[in-house]
């Protein structure tokens, strides 16, 4: 696991990869202040640009984008009271009474420690926890969705449920009742 999180670290470090990085968390930073500009909308705009990207490359780029715009919404929640992103509609609860006050500088750092330590929290989580997502996943799709005409004498293990002979063909429940023998 730890040879994959440094190679993953290499390939984060490239010169090409890091231009792709800075550019899109720049892109995202923006769109994120503008609101009514979301991270998705940010992505369904620049996901024509993807297509000619190496896989890896496109997926930094919208990563970035999506979790620089997450971020940067809660300047203007802040500020103005107007929520650059819908997940910054709480900020702006908070926030906008501090920068009345005159603590918009203490809000922002608030705001700012708190999205850093949220990020690094969830990455860490995703790098720890995903690996074992997939155990048992893999055979069940295979078992309910891709072969479900087959008979799969293991899927009662693997789905935590005895085998049921009219769902185990492959149909709905409701279209099964009305061709039984």
């Amino acid at each position: 696991m730890l040879e994959s999180f440094l190679s993953g670290l290499g390939v984060v470090f490239q010169p090409l990869n890091l231009l792709i990085l800075t550019s899109a968390v720049f892109i995202g930073f923006i769109g994120g202040a503008l609101p009514g500009i979301s991270g998705v909308i940010l992505v369904v705009i620049l996901l024509p640009v993807t297509y000619g990207m190496d896989p890896t490359q496109a997926f930094m780029l919208l990563t970035a984008i999506y979790g620089s715009t997450v971020f940067s919404g809660l300047i203007t929640a802040i500020l103005y009271r107007a929520p650059g992103t819908p997940e910054a509609v709480m900020t702006a609860f908070d926030g906008y009474p501090m920068t009345q006050q005159g603590e918009a500088g203490k809000a922002l750092g608030i705001g700012v420690l708190s999205s850093a330590i949220g990020g690094l929290v969830g990455t860490i989580a995703l790098i720890i926890f995903t690996p074992f997502a997939g155990l048992g996943g893999a055979e069940v799709l295979v078992a309910r969705v891709l072969c479900p005409g087959h008979s799969w004498p293991d899927r009662g293990r693997l789905t935590g449920r005895q085998a049921d002979p009219w769902t185990d063909r492959g149909y709905p429940r409701s279209v099964d009742r009305h061709h039984r023998h």
